[in-house]
């Protein structure tokens, strides 16, 4: 069970920083002391999950497994809706008077 929760743990920080990244415009990997805590603090869920009854480990693979899959679909959803213009304006013909 925790090499699944460090697994879901992994694909989840990996998403997350994918996801930040395509919506800022910014590296994926963050610098500094704050970006070695945003990079370890997915990881403290397995150390819980080792101190917890095994119902609380099972609740955390099922909790952390239903928000990827989530977040995997909102991120697709985005992905598709940045590729189409959401407003389109109609196109004027070139010899057609336009308003001022």
């Amino acid at each position: 069970m925790f090499a699944l929760l460090a697994g879901l743990c992994w694909l989840s920080a990996r998403l997350a920083r994918l996801m930040a990244a395509q919506l800022s415009g910014a590296p994926a990997a963050p610098d500094g002391g704050a970006g070695l805590l945003v990079r370890a603090l997915p990881y403290l869920t397995v150390v819980i999950a080792a101190f917890a009854p095994l119902a609380a480990g099972i609740y955390l693979v099922t909790s952390l497994a239903w928000s990827l899959a989530e977040r995997g679909l909102y991120w697709k959803t985005l992905g598709r809706s940045q590729h189409r213009p959401r407003n389109p304006q109609p196109e004027v013909p070139s010899g057609a008077a336009q308003l001022p």
